[in-house]
């Protein structure tokens, strides 16, 4: 038996809100995914962005001292180039 045969799946639950480590991980697996498909799909890595983003902020910062309005996790206003696709992936 292979170590992923118990793991095959189409969907993959991710928990972006709190700040534990499985927070943390949901996050980065957010912003890597939607960097990867920002060509095939730029609605859906913006939103995904856009919501883990919101989720890293809330996590900084209590509610009672929120960050400036358009504070952004990464200091920028567009989702940075995508990341080099080796040929097949």
């Amino acid at each position: 038996m292979e170590a992923s045969d118990d793991l095959h799946m189409k969907y993959f639950v991710l928990k972006p809100r709190g700040s534990d480590e499985y927070a943390k991980a949901s996050r980065a697996a957010m912003f890597r995914y939607a960097l990867f498909i920002r060509e095939t799909n730029s609605v859906l890595a913006r939103r995904l962005w856009d919501w883990a983003g919101q989720e890293l902020i809330a996590a900084q910062y209590p509610e009672e001292d929120p960050p400036p309005r358009h504070w952004r996790p990464d200091g920028a206003t567009e989702l940075p180039a995508p990341p080099h696709r080796e040929e097949g992936e």
